[in-house]
């Protein structure tokens, strides 16, 4: 991961001096880049308000978080139509997520008011403990509201005592308040595409679930007509209505649930709630990219990229104590050995998504061979159209778990990818 130590117009220059400067550094791994399109929410904090002017603005759009000039036009024209594709996720967030533009302009706040460096969040601290004793006024022992006021001012100077202790022990400073707001972000990141595969597997699930209600009615119009010939039951009549009543139920359930994971992937990367963008299909994973997954590699860039580590790393340095010295150090330990375990978990999980994911494409494939062996029997007359349409559907239901196994592969490897860059629980 790189360390936020440039920014656009202040190439060389520490991000903790500019910090000093009340300049916010640049986020590792990208310049800041702007966009915006029709159905954005228009959410503009105050604290934003400079890079706010330098961005861009049409008529009904919404004001990205970065400035115009931080991306290319070709990629401008790829973010700003009305599309939501699964690799522009990470820009989405980073510019319209409403977590991370507050989060963006707590940072300024924190800047302006506690300062870059560990020496200035704890000088912030004792000012604040000075002001805290300067506003003490002690009252006359003969003063009728005597005790009211002498406990108010032992509330107050313990509260002073309190940021004294706080300063003296602060390990605290902008870059680690900066690595918690990516590490948010990051945790974003993860959600929204999982909400992508989510609304993807539940798309799946309706077609086969509206396939079968297909079958289903079949069913109930043949009991139907059977009954009515006195040659079924009213008991199997009933059967399969209430079948078909609980796929319908189930029908909606699903519609119901795709469109509450829509709402929430929509809103996560800036379109409003009844905003209707053009969701397109996830990718089919790079097979030849997760073949050549290297987890010794990857477990090594995890830990140097890992947001808490390198916050408890930060802290170590700015640590005084003797105590706090020692317990950071064991807490680093701790991390590096959480983290190389998540990344062996996560490795093993695409590992048995694949294989999952093998074993669906080879029984889908024989399901072919029934589906064609039905077809067969239906043209000549021994099963009926029910059975055939069963046959059917069954070999599209084969279809839809090789499409879901597909999905499982695509979440063990945003996990996966995840932990490599920051996230790895620690």
């Amino acid at each position: 991961m790189r360390l936020p130590t440039d920014r656009i117009g202040n190439s060389g220059r520490g991000a903790l001096a500019m910090a000093a400067e009340g300049m916010a550094p640049c986020p590792p791994g990208k310049g800041r880049r702007g966009k915006m399109r029709q159905g954005k929410m228009r959410v503009v904090p105050c604290a934003l308000a400079l890079a706010m002017a330098l961005g861009a603005c049409l008529p009904g759009t919404a004001w990205a978080l970065s400035p115009e000039f931080a991306r290319t036009p070709e990629e401008w024209a790829t973010l700003r139509d009305d599309v939501l594709e699964f690799g522009e996720i990470p820009d989405l967030i980073e510019e319209y997520n409403v977590t991370v533009r507050n989060n963006q302009s707590d940072y300024q706040v924190f800047l302006r008011d506690y300062g870059a460096t560990k020496d200035d969040v704890s000088e912030k601290y004792l000012d604040m403990a000075d002001e805290i004793e300067g506003s003490i006024d002690y009252p006359d022992t003969d003063d009728a509201s005597y005790a009211m006021s002498m406990a108010a001012i032992v509330q107050n100077q313990s509260a002073a005592d309190s940021l004294r202790k706080q300063a003296d022990d602060n390990v605290q400073d902008a870059y680690v308040v900066w690595l918690g707001y990516q590490s948010a972000k990051g945790a974003l990141v993860a959600v929204a595409k999982g909400n992508l595969i989510s609304y993807e597997r539940q798309q799946l699930e309706l077609e086969n679930a509206i396939a079968r209600r297909g079958v289903l009615a079949a069913a109930y119009e043949l009991t139907s007509a059977k009954y009515r010939l006195g040659m079924a039951l009213r008991t199997d009549l009933l059967t399969d209505q209430e079948a078909l009543q609980s796929q319908d139920a189930k029908i909606l359930g699903l519609q119901s649930d795709i469109e509450n994971t829509r709402r929430k992937l929509i809103t996560m990367t800036g379109w409003k709630s009844d905003a209707t963008p053009e969701i397109t299909p996830m990718p089919a994973p790079d097979w030849t990219a997760i073949a050549e997954l290297d987890l010794a590699s990857d477990t090594e860039a995890a830990i140097g990229n890992n947001y808490t580590l390198l916050a408890n790393k930060r802290k170590l340095d700015n640590a005084v104590a003797q105590e706090t010295k020692d317990n950071l150090t064991r807490a680093i330990a701790s991390n590096e050995q959480n983290i190389t375990t998540s990344m062996a978990n996560a490795y093993r999980s695409i590992l048995s998504a694949r294989a999952s994911y093998d074993m669906a494409v080879a029984q889908a494939q024989a399901q072919v061979t029934l589906w064609r062996l039905a077809g067969e029997r239906y043209r000549l007359g021994q099963i009926s159209r029910v059975e055939y349409d069963t046959a059917q559907v069954d070999y599209a239901e084969m279809q839809r778990l090789v499409g879901v196994a597909q999905l499982n592969v695509w979440q063990a490897l945003v996990s996966y990818e995840s932990a490599r860059d920051g996230m790895a629980g620690a």
